[in-house]
């Protein structure tokens, strides 16, 4: 590391998970106050097809904005995933199926919180 003004930042430039902290490296080694994570939101997917059975197989993704997916899991049996960790505030659950169709919907991860979604796939129109 260069030595003199620095920034320590955790997460992607235009998604940080906490606020970014100045320090001046001064040496090799540099110790620094500790850094408290803020609390994430855990995503609870449930995908079902337009007549309500659980959808195996669907890829499931969430988005804090539409430059920053977050996360990506297929559906086990009961057409369940669990996303963990997403930065809390606006977003969208979307899944998708390869024969199925696609299904999303807009919402708010909540602060140190489990979100519950149910997502209706809609077939693509030929």
């Amino acid at each position: 590391m260069p030595l003199g003004p620095a920034l320590l930042a955790l997460g992607a430039p235009d998604f940080p998970v906490a606020p970014g902290r100045s320090f001046e490296a001064l040496a090799p080694r540099v110790e620094l106050e500790p850094c408290v994570l803020p609390p994430v939101c855990d995503v609870a997917a449930r995908v079902v097809d337009a007549s309500g059975l659980p959808v195996a197989g669907a890829r499931v993704r969430c988005s804090a904005s539409p430059r920053a997916e977050q996360g990506e899991l297929a559906t086990d049996a009961d057409g369940r995933a669990l996303l963990r960790d997403l930065p809390p505030g606006p977003g969208r659950v979307s899944a998708e199926h390869t024969t199925l169709g696609r299904g999303n919907t807009a919402t708010r991860f909540p602060v140190g919180e489990q979100l519950e979604v149910e997502i209706v796939l809609h077939a693509r129109r030929p």
